[in-house]
């Protein structure tokens, strides 16, 4: 009986310290970027928070569609992404690969300049079958160059 409660308590402590363990690393994702984001194998947003939606939900939504045609500057799509750092983006996805500090940036309808870094990685299950993406984002006041992995 004693063994029993002693194995118990122990139980418990270890519960009481993993949770705690898992409230810090929440916190400290939190504080390292502005939003994170999961997607399930098929493109689809399954975990959002910050305003990755609004970032993100027009990126992904044609995710393997044809980009706009690019033109020699860059171009940009219909909601003012850069054509370019797209077809980057959906290489990356489209092929499972996991990426660093992706530039990304939208020109606004009062013609501002918003900048983007992404970072993602695929999700793989236990048989190594693709399962989706999971990532992290930080909007940056600067354009950052493209640090890539990969390919």
């Amino acid at each position: 009986v004693e063994q029993n409660q002693q194995l118990e308590a122990t139980v418990q402590h270890r519960t009481a310290e993993l949770e705690a363990s898992k409230a810090r690393y929440r916190r400290l994702a939190e504080l390292a970027c502005d939003w994170h984001w999961e997607q399930d194998a098929e493109g689809k947003l399954t975990q959002i928070s910050g305003h990755a939606e609004d970032v993100l939900t027009p990126i992904l939504a044609n995710l393997g569609a044809p980009i706009v045609s690019v033109s020699p500057d860059g171009g940009r799509d219909i909601d003012g992404w850069s054509c370019l750092q797209l077809q980057q983006l959906h290489h990356f996805l489209l092929n499972h690969l996991p990426f660093l500090d992706l530039a990304l940036d939208r020109l606004t309808t009062f013609g501002q300049v918003e900048h983007y870094r992404v970072c993602g990685e695929p999700i793989f299950d236990d048989i190594g079958r693709f399962v989706g993406y999971r990532g992290t984002g930080v909007e940056c006041s600067a354009p950052t160059s493209n640090t890539l992995y990969a390919d």
